[in-house]
């Protein structure tokens, strides 16, 4: 690793994989990283990938990995939560709710539902009358 303009630029050997955990060339790196990604929680992100990686094959780009995943979970952080903006006719549960419909009604509309469905098989197939 070296600083460039004050920041640091990570080489590729500078991360690693032994099999069960990543790795780093010198502990400067790994305390590069936290600073860099200071708003996301680094140890626990580097956890998931060694998760990850014990059920998925091994890469070969270790520095691409780690800052790819890194960047990726800065992201989900700062993308806003939509489901909090109030919308005519939603409520916070969800979409607007409807009444009841009776089991009737139901079994109507079930059965208008397959008959048009039947018609457009018959259609395709060329058994329409």
């Amino acid at each position: 690793m070296k600083l460039v303009n004050g920041w640091p630029h990570f080489e590729k050997n500078d991360f690693g994989y032994d099999g069960r955990h990543l790795t780093f060339a010198t502990p400067a790196v790994y305390q590069a990283l936290k600073r860099v990604y200071s708003d996301v929680d680094v140890d626990y992100e580097l956890r998931q990938l060694e998760i990850w990686l014990t059920s998925h094959p091994p890469k070969r780009d270790w520095k691409r990995f780690v800052c790819n995943n890194l960047l990726r979970a800065k992201k989900r952080q700062s993308v806003p939560n939509t489901r909090t903006i109030e919308q005519p006719g939603v409520d916070r549960d969800g979409p607007a709710r409807q009444e009841p419909r009776s089991i009737g009604d139901l079994l109507a509309d079930f059965t208008r539902r397959g008959v048009a469905a039947q018609n457009a098989v018959d259609r395709i197939t060329g058994r329409a009358q």
